[in-house]
Order: structure tokens, then sequence, then C-alpha cells
């Protein structure tokens, strides 16, 4: 089963000390209070003191947990964020998060109270739901297609959304069987999603929100058979014909231009990526597996960064935290202010790059043989073991031929 296989995958098994806290252990509710919303996402804390942020399958402990009396702080792993707050009782707590990474001061209230949470339902039998998903409908510029990918286990719901720039990664809500309609949530420490909707037949309406800053209508209809564009299909060369060649900055601020002659006698992955970017952390992993797989063969993987930070020692201290913290095997690039149009003046003969992360695969002679738009992460289930196999199998056959 789909679901039950992400579980090993995602539990969080690193050794952490104790941090003692004023907090009874159990499962408790945050609660992201958006305007008139109240978005709920679940917390656990051990016998030890610690924390772990749960949706679905993954579990995201925060080490970083320091305490004063009643007050608490931790930097969330992986993304300029944290989480702070005070103690209320032995079961409540208030507080807020915020974003480091964005230019106005963007802070969230939360709320968190102990509450009886249902376990999930590893050994269960889910009916799988599947729907043909368009999201800004009434804004045709905006539109984004989009599969949604939903298991329902009765009240229960876990799934996500997978969209042509990847995916919505772990989600999890409630089924509510009265009035047909569903909520689902995620937070991975970079990203609040919150989705309502109510289901019509084969059809469902809904609103997305993204944090404080974005929310949009969606629609569906049921679709077993739904599928988007292939990722290796949405963006190509402008000229095929020419040399294919970049500038960026590496990590000691000196411009480095990697061209044919650089890259000849390697199989060559460059990332375009953000370290405020959750599939871009997906991608990461995958990308570090290969490398330490292939690497003694001639891969090379060369992550361009496009970073929310417009100074330059900023964006190279939190990427290096990333790195740092996720044990990526390969140095880090720059290639400016975090945004689509400043991605395609780096690599100017790629059509307009699309989507956070783009992989563009290179051969041993120096020529791009894809691009890859967006990643499917470990929560989309077969998608992400599809499409990485299929990568990796592409890498293979790229690194079986001549240089010549």
């Amino acid at each position: 089963m789909v679901a039950a296989s992400l579980l090993a995958a995602c539990k969080d098994t690193k050794h952490r000390t104790t941090v003692e806290g004023p907090l009874e252990p159990g499962k408790y509710e945050l609660a992201f209070v958006v305007d008139s919303l109240s978005i709920p996402i679940e917390l656990h804390i051990n016998d030890n003191g610690h924390w772990t942020l749960v949706n679905w399958t993954e579990h995201i402990a925060l080490d970083s947990m320091q305490w004063k009396d009643s007050t608490f702080f931790a930097k969330l792993p992986f993304f300029n964020t944290t989480l702070s707050g005070k103690v209320l009782s032995k079961t409540s707590f208030e507080g807020s998060w915020t974003d480091l990474t964005r230019e106005e001061h963007y802070e969230i209230p939360v709320k968190g109270i102990k509450k009886d949470l249902p376990d999930y339902p590893a050994n269960g039998q889910p009916q799988k739901l599947m729907f043909d998903v368009l999201f800004s409908p009434y804004d045709p510029p905006a539109h984004d297609d989009a599969i949604a990918l939903l298991y329902r286990y009765d009240s229960l719901l876990y799934g996500t959304f997978l969209t042509r720039s990847g995916d919505h990664r772990f989600l999890q809500g409630r089924y509510y069987e009265t009035d047909n309609t569903l909520q689902l949530s995620g937070f991975d420490g970079a990203h609040l999603f919150h989705y309502k909707a109510s289901i019509t037949g084969d059809s469902i309406y809904g609103m997305f929100y993204s944090g404080k800053h974005y929310s949009t209508n969606w629609i569906g209809v049921r679709n077993e058979l739904a599928q988007l564009q292939h990722p290796d299909s949405i963006v190509g060369l402008i000229d095929p014909n020419l040399e294919f060649r970049f500038k960026v900055r590496s990590e000691s601020g000196d411009s480095v231009i990697f061209d044919r002659d650089k890259l000849k006698g390697h199989v060559t992955i460059v990332q375009v990526a953000g370290s405020w970017c959750a599939n871009c952390m997906d991608e990461s992993r995958f990308l570090k597996k290969l490398y330490e797989s292939y690497s003694n063969q001639g891969l090379q993987i060369i992550p361009v960064h496009f970073e929310r930070a417009e100074d330059f020692d900023a964006a190279l201290k939190q990427v290096k935290r990333q790195h740092d913290e996720m044990g990526l095997p390969f140095a880090a690039y720059f290639g400016g202010a975090a945004g689509k149009g400043y991605a395609s003046k780096v690599f100017p003969n790629i059509q307009r790059i699309t989507a956070y992360p783009t992989a563009i695969f290179i051969d041993k002679k120096g020529e791009v043989r894809k691009i890859h738009s967006g990643f499917y992460g470990p929560g989309t289930g077969d998608y992400h073991a599809i499409y990485t196999t299929e990568l990796e199998s592409f890498v293979q056959m790229l690194l079986s031929e001549p240089e010549q």
C-alpha cells in the first residue's frame, strides 16, 4: 500500500539528547491563526520533551528547542523559519511562526493545546480518491493544473496535490460524511498549506490557502486516470545548436562560468533550486543518493540557488546551513534572487523556467539531454517511485555512453 510504504522512509530516527520542557507529553494540535481560519497541524511531545511535527507519515523533529523558564524558541530544520512562544499551562501554549526569508515581517500566531488525536491507520485499507484539479479556475493567467491524490480512512484523510511544478507534500485532515466536505493541512517549516472543499457527485469545489499571503479557488472532477503533462516536456532549449553555458557565483563569491569545456567528460545534473523550496529539499535528498552511487563513475551535481535574501552573505549562510543539515556532498552555487525570471537570465538558452526545482541533465559531451521540471517527492507515493527510477535509469544510460 502506497501510504503505509512511506512510513518507514519518512519517520525521523535521528538520535536526540533529552530536552526538558514544562508541557505534558502527548499529542497537541497546533492552530495557526490566519484571519478567520484556524489551520490545524499535529505535534507530538514525548516523555523526554522532544517536539515532533507530524504531517501524515512525515515526522519533523524540532531538535533546536531552547527553553528559558516558560518560553521557548526553535529554528526549524532546513529552512530559515522559527517557532517561538510561551507556555500557558501544562497542556497549552501560544506563540508564533516567523518566516525570515520574506521581506515583510512575516509572522503567523500559533496556539497549541493537548488533544486526543487519532493515530495514523497504517494497517488499514483506504479508499483512494483522485481528482483532475484546476487551481485559480476563474483567473486564466493564474491557471494551474493539478491532481488531487487522497486516501480516506472513514473520517481520516491523507494525501497530496501534484502540479506541473512539483507536489504539495504530506497533507492530513478530515472527511466529513454528513455534508461531504473535507479539510487538509500541512506544515513543513517553510510552507503552511490548508485546503477546504465540498464534494457533489464526482465534482469538488474548494479553497486553497498558503500561509497568510495567498489564497485561491480550486475545482476538480473525479478521475482515477488523471494525468499531468510529463515533467520532461514542459521546458526545452531555445536553440539546441547553441553551446550550453551559464555563469554563477561560487561559495567564495567568485564568478564561475560553466561551459562545454568544463562540463565535458562528466555526466552533470544542474539543479535550479532555492533553500526556501521544500520540493527542492526533496529533490536534493534524491540527488544526494545519486551522487553517492555514481560520482565515482563521473556524475557531478551543480546546485544553482536563487535565494530570497538579496545579500550574498545572508544567502550563503542559509544555503550552507541547509547543505550541512542535509549532509549534501556537493558545493552550492548562486544564480541570484528568487524568481523564475532570474533563473531564465542565468540560463538564457532555456525556455522560461517554470518550476523550482528544475533539473538539467547534461551528457559527457556537454550537451543538454533532458530538462525535468519540478519534482514529485515521497508524499506522492508511486509517482515518486516511478519518476526517481526513471531519472536514475537515465543517469545510468548517460554514464554508459562514450565521451565522443
